[in-house]
């Protein structure tokens, strides 16, 4: 009787978990200063990103993506981080300012940021080269 009720869960579990949903976009990240200006010089380019995957935490029910970096990317999002924590950066998609947030610590191959609301998330362009 156990075995099948550990069935059904697993069944059930397999039922309401959504699949894994690749974010179909050319993501790149940018600094922000202190007055809230974004740089033109991307720290990571979209061609230093593998994947972007929507996800969602289990415990609070909010949106993230998931962020995979090339090695290049890695490398470049380990040197920007372990020297800005505390300071800002702006995500973008293609040249659609998507989410802006707070360096919390160095990360390099992998990091998470909340998903843009598209209900009520504000779009910005990007800034141009002079």
């Amino acid at each position: 009787m156990t075995g099948s009720i550990f069935l059904a869960f697993a069944l059930l579990a397999q039922q309401t978990a959504p699949a894994p949903k690749v974010v179909e976009c050319k993501l790149s990240v940018h600094p922000v200063d202190a007055t809230g200006d974004v740089g033109n010089t991307p720290i990571i380019l979209p061609s230093q990103v593998s994947s972007v995957i929507a996800s969602m935490d289990p415990a609070t029910g909010m949106k993230l993506w998931d962020v995979k970096l090339t090695p290049e990317g890695a490398a470049s999002n380990l040197a920007y981080t372990q020297s800005h924590v505390g300071g800002k950066i702006a995500v973008f998609c293609g040249t659609q300012r998507v989410q802006e947030a707070t360096i919390q610590g160095a990360s390099s191959n992998e990091f998470e940021v909340s998903a843009p609301n598209q209900s009520s998330r504000r779009m910005r362009e990007k800034p141009r080269a002079a």
